[in-house]
């Protein structure tokens, strides 16, 4: 395959197809030539007034780097822009004041993301109106398909705003077919996603190549909202620079061995299980306790975690028998 060019060898001594390779460069092309290429939503007038009135109305403001992200979609006349956001960043609170402001200005903004759940979860929290990005590409497939039956052509400029969400999962084939359906329906799409996270099943990092070839704002390490206490912050920004293990090792942590620590040294293997099985039903019991001693309001903001089903229905037990 390789002698009849069917799969060509690259710097990294790694294998592709030219098909795939194709791909690439017409996703690239298709990118750069979509800078300048639409309509603005608002003025940079007009973007200050909504997203004060946004905030009022939320009774927050942005992070900088997100009225960034939002500035650049909404005052930027790219047909195609990138959002590179980390998890927890406010990707979803940056979408909701996108979608307000656009729609106040007669836009139509729709999304899609790479499953159901993410667009469930997308579309209840921006309350854009969110589908599969499968069942967007078969969607727009059938709409070309009888817009060209009727002999129908479409502008170049349309005004409606599309949400890519969770780019970063999509493989090449299917990046670059929401490309061309948005090109096709004289739209604009902004990919949102995270090079960092989950990557696509099928082949190509089409997310984190394509933002070489189009304006890309960056909701970093700053932005971060969902860790809200000083340590949870901090083993967040040890993972980011690739502390895995030292993140964890940094958590606040209770170790309950009293069982195990009373063993002899000549203790059975069933002496062994017996003891880690003791020790693990008193950590269950100072769970519920600890919980069980939080606030409501505490308690509402809490979660408790395990790896075992066996453990979970415990805790669960335990903890309602504490409350």
């Amino acid at each position: 395959a390789e002698r009849s060019g069917e799969l060509i060898r690259g710097d990294d001594n790694k294998l592709t197809t030219g098909a795939a390779l194709a791909q690439e460069r017409e996703t690239a092309q298709r990118l750069e030539a979509g800078r300048g290429d639409h309509a603005a939503v608002l003025t940079e007038r007009q973007f200050d007034r909504a997203l004060a009135r946004f905030e009022r109305g939320r009774g927050f403001e942005l992070s900088p780097e997100q009225r960034g992200a939002a500035q650049m979609i909404l005052c930027g006349s790219d047909r195609f822009q990138g959002v590179q956001g980390l998890a927890g960043t406010g990707k979803t609170t940056l979408l909701a004041f996108v979608r307000e402001a656009a729609e106040a200005q007669g836009w139509r903004v729709v999304g899609h993301s790479n499953g159901a759940e993410q667009a469930a979860t997308m579309q209840r929290e921006s309350g854009i109106a969110t589908t599969t990005t499968a069942a967007h590409i078969l969607g727009e497939r059938q709409v070309a398909i009888e817009r060209a039956a009727r002999r129908e052509g479409v502008p170049d400029v349309v005004r409606e705003l599309r949400i890519m969400d969770e780019a970063s999962q999509s493989g090449q084939r299917q990046y670059l077919d929401a490309i061309r359906s948005t090109e096709a329906a004289g739209a604009r799409t902004v990919f949102l996603g995270d090079k960092h996270q989950h990557q696509s099943v099928e082949s190509g990092r089409a997310f984190e190549r394509s933002q070489q070839h189009m304006p890309v704002a960056h909701l970093g390490e700053a932005s971060i909202r969902r860790q809200r206490t000083e340590h949870a912050r901090a083993a967040v920004s040890t993972i980011l620079a690739g502390g895995h293990a030292e993140a964890i090792r940094k958590l606040p942590a209770v170790e309950i061995r009293t069982a195990q620590s009373a063993l002899p040294t000549d203790a059975t293997r069933d002496d062994k299980r017996a003891a880690a099985r003791a020790d693990n039903a008193a950590v269950i019991q100072r769970l519920a306790q600890d919980y069980a001693a939080l606030s409501p309001d505490q308690r509402a903001k809490t979660l408790v975690l395990t790896s075992t089903n066996a453990d979970r229905q415990a805790l669960n037990t335990a903890i309602r028998a504490e409350l």
